[in-house]
This record gives C-alpha cells, sequence and structure tokens, in this order.
C-alpha cells in the first residue's frame, strides 16, 4: 500500500507538471504523442481493468493530432510526405505483398498491420503538428525524463524483484520496460553533460534522476537497452556534435559518469546480488555468446543466413522465419537486418537501407544547424540508441520507435537560408 501510495503522488506530480509544461493544445499534443509512442508502458496499466486502454490511448492521440490538423486556419501537410516518409511507405508495401506472396502468413500480415499502425500512422500524426522547433524538442525530451521516472517506479513498486527479469504483466516482456528506461536516460546523460546550451538547473535534475533510472533498469534484468545506452552515448555524440573537440569532451564526460557508476556499485553498502535482475544482468555481460539467451539468439541467425542462401536473397515471405523454426507463433531473428534479409530479400533490404541513410544523414544535417539547440541533438541520440536495441531484439513492429525517431529530424523547422530559399517563387 505504500508503494501504491508512493507511486501515485510521484506519478501525479509528473503527470501535473507535464499539463502544467503543456500551455497550448499543441504542446499537450505533442507530449501525448511522445509518450503514447515512445513511452506507453511507463504507465500502470496492470492496474486498470479496462482491455484495450493502451492501443486506445495511441489511437486517441493519434486521432486528436488529425483533429488538431484539421482545425488549423493554416493547414500544412508538406512534412507528410518527406523523402523518408516515402521510403517507409516503399518498405511497409514490401512488408505488405511479402505477406501473401510466396506463401500467406498470419503472422506476416499481423505484422504489416502493426507496422502501418504503430510506424506509418504515428509518424503521419507528428507530421501533421510539424515544423517542429527547439521547445518542442525540450518538450519531447522532457517527455521522454518523466516516462523514465514513472517507469523505474512502476518496476520497484509492482515488479518481482525475486525474479530474474522485470515483469509487471504477461502481454508486456521485460525488454520493452527497460527500452522505456533507457530512453530516459539517454536524453538525460545527453542533456546532463552532453551538450551545452541546457540550463544548469535542468543539469542538475538530469543527473539526479539517472540513478534512479539506472537503479530501475539494473533490476530490469534487461541487457540489451543497458549495451544500447552506451552505444547511443558514443554514437550519438560522435555523430551530433560538432568539431573533434567537443566530441572529445563529451566522451571524457560519459567516461567520467560510466567510472562513477561503478565505483558507486563497487562501494555500495546494500547487497545488489540479493536482486535477481541485477544478478542476471551481471552475469550475462560478463559471459556475451556463453549463456543461454546467446546460444538461442545464435541459433535463429545460423538459420537466418541460411535461409537468405537457400532462397538465393529473394526472401521467403513476411513472417515465414517462424515457419523455419518450426513455430505457430511468433519467431524473429532478434536483428531488424537479418528478419528483412530473410523474409523479403534483397526487394527489403534496398528501401530498409535507404531509411537508414535518410534517417542518419538528415540527422547530422539537423544537428550542424541547430549546433545551440541541446534539446534536439538529446532527441536525436534516441536514434542510435533504437538502432542498437533494433539489432539484438525484437522485430520490425516492436521496434517502432527506430522508425519514427528517424522521422522526426525531417520535421524540424530548417536553418534561415533554407527557409529563405524556399520562400523564393520560382520564375522563368
Amino acid at each position: 500500500m505504500t508503494k501504491l501510495a508512493l507511486f501515485g503522488f510521484l506519478g501525479a506530480m509528473a503527470i501535473a507538471w507535464l499539463v502544467v509544461s503543456a500551455r497550448r493544445p499543441r504542446d499537450g499534443l505533442i507530449t501525448l504523442l511522445t509518450f503514447s509512442m515512445f513511452s506507453l508502458d511507463a504507465l500502470p496499466w496492470q492496474l486498470i481493468p479496462l482491455k484495450g486502454a493502451a492501443l486506445g490511448l495511441q489511437a486517441g492521440a493519434m486521432g486528436l493530432a488529425g483533429l488538431y490538423w484539421l482545425t488549423r486556419r493554416k493547414q500544412n501537410g508538406r512534412l507528410i510526405a518527406t523523402p523518408y516518409a516515402l521510403a517507409l511507405v516503399a518498405f511497409w508495401l514490401v512488408l505488405l505483398v511479402y505477406s501473401v506472396i510466396p506463401a500467406p502468413s498470419m503472422y506476416g500480415l499481423e505484422k504489416s498491420a502493426l507496422f502501418l499502425f504503430k510506424v506509418l500512422l504515428p509518424v503521419g500524426a507528428f507530421a501533421l503538428l510539424a515544423p517542429f522547433e527547439r521547445r518542442d524538442a525540450r518538450l519531447m525530451v522532457a517527455t521522454l525524463i518523466v516516462a523514465g521516472m514513472l517507469m523505474a517506479l512502476n518496476i520497484m513498486a509492482f515488479s518481482n524483484l525475486n525474479l530474474d527479469r522485470a515483469i509487471l504483466r504477461d502481454d508486456v516482456g521485460p525488454i520493452a520496460l527497460a527500452r522505456v528506461l533507457g530512453e530516459g536516460m539517454t536524453v538525460a546523460l545527453a542533456l546532463a553533460i552532453g551538450f551545452s546550451g541546457s540550463r544548469w538547473l535542468e543539469r542538475l535534475l538530469c543527473l539526479a534522476v539517472m540513478p534512479l533510472m539506472g537503479f530501475a533498469l539494473m533490476l530490469s534484468g534487461t541487457r540489451g537497452p543497458v549495451v544500447a545506452l552506451a552505444v547511443a552515448a558514443v554514437g550519438g555524440f560522435l555523430c551530433v556534435h560538432d568539431g573533434w573537440a567537443r566530441k572529445l569532451k563529451a566522451l571524457a564526460c560519459v567516461a567520467l559518469v560510466a567510472g562513477v557508476g561503478v565505483a558507486a556499485l563497487q562501494l555500495s553498502p546494500v547487497d545488489l546480488d540479493q536482486y535477481a535482475g541485477f544478478k542476471r544482468l551481471q552475469e550475462h555481460l560478463a559471459d556475451i555468446g556463453n549463456n543461454r539467451s546467446d546460444y538461442g539468439r545464435i541459433q535463429r541467425e545460423e538459420i537466418a543466413l541460411a535461409s537468405i542462401q537457400d532462397s538465393q536473397a529473394l526472401g521467403i515471405g513476411t513472417g515465414g522465419f517462424s515457419a523455419l523454426c518450426n513455430e505457430d507463433g511468433r519467431e524473429y531473428p532478434h536483428n531488424c537486418v537479418l528478419e528483412v534479409a530473410t523474409e523479403q530479400g534483397v526487394v527489403g533490404l534496398l528501401p530498409l537501407l535507404l531509411i537508414f541513410a535518410l534517417a542518419l544523414g538528415r540527422l547530422m544535417v539537423v544537428s550542424r544547424r541547430m549546433r545551440d539547440d541541446p534539446y534536439t541533438k538529446a532527441l536525436f541520440c534516441i536514434w542510435f540508441y533504437w538502432l542498437c536495441n533494433a539489432m539484438v531484439s525484437s522485430d520490425l513492429p516492436g521496434n517502432a520507435g527506430l522508425w519514427i525517431i528517424g522521422a522526426l529530424p525531417w520535421m524540424f523547422t530548417p536553418a534561415p537560408a533554407e527557409a529563405a530559399a524556399q520562400a523564393i517563387p520560382v520564375t522563368n
């Protein structure tokens, strides 16, 4: 009861803060969309006896974004049809065609439908609220940090800490929970030490909440988001920062924070081994490639590589990997590139690689133009976080965050020179 009261109090405070910060309808929609598309599992849905409530929140957020766009005086839909969005649509069409050719698959049809609902429609909803600017990025980043705090409290209050992996309800795995924590830690770390320009109070608050999210992340017993956090810190700072002096300074700060974290774990008066999740995480990080989890992934990768060779890289159909594993349910190689290469072959790989190139290229270009904006840069670091996650776990719809965050750099306000060039009419 005490844990429930604590969670309710802090949760109410966090939600109240978000409501106050969203002073305009558009701000509220940005907060709602960001939360529902990236951090939906942070809420204690296990306490809500209404089935489909989480799905309804996502659908409602997208519907409200569409209604807001329709009621605006100056409707702007040009950011919907960006090169990145068109590449996503082309990729989805490949998924859809391969779900019935060469052999129909229920999982393939489900995967195609989920990609439409969890990726394409959210990208369109964000585009209806675009263009975005610095204050919008700040609101998105704050939402991810608050969601990470709520997720940490959710795990510590309602998860069975005697289990080696955090579970809150049967339909959501521990990886999904840990990913919300990793998102919050990624942007908090970026704001605290990665990029200059944020307020000192914001930096101190980020440093203050990171131990809470980090502790919950260790209790989750999930290794992927922990590795993805490190990749996002290194890869994000290297690609988003301009100038090697700033890159090296940021990496030195990351190393310092990591060192302090390790020292705190070693000197902690609390016996962390009493938590099964922490013990599992420690063991799996120490014996990479030599544990049961990795054996299963390696086996799936070998099956995928053999299938690519047998199909001559033409694909076996969306959802076809399950048949290779003699499973009727959902099976995938836990690597988005291998998943596409196996099921859609070279036909799917081409738009997939184009999606990666368009996302990374635009991300770096916009980061250079907004060099004094720490919030936008912190938000873009999430792309590297999701990219790493997509290479080690879940299927294409399960990694929806990767595809959505890749679309956001195309929706931010262009540089003044670019905006002026777009405003000049072309005459013959």
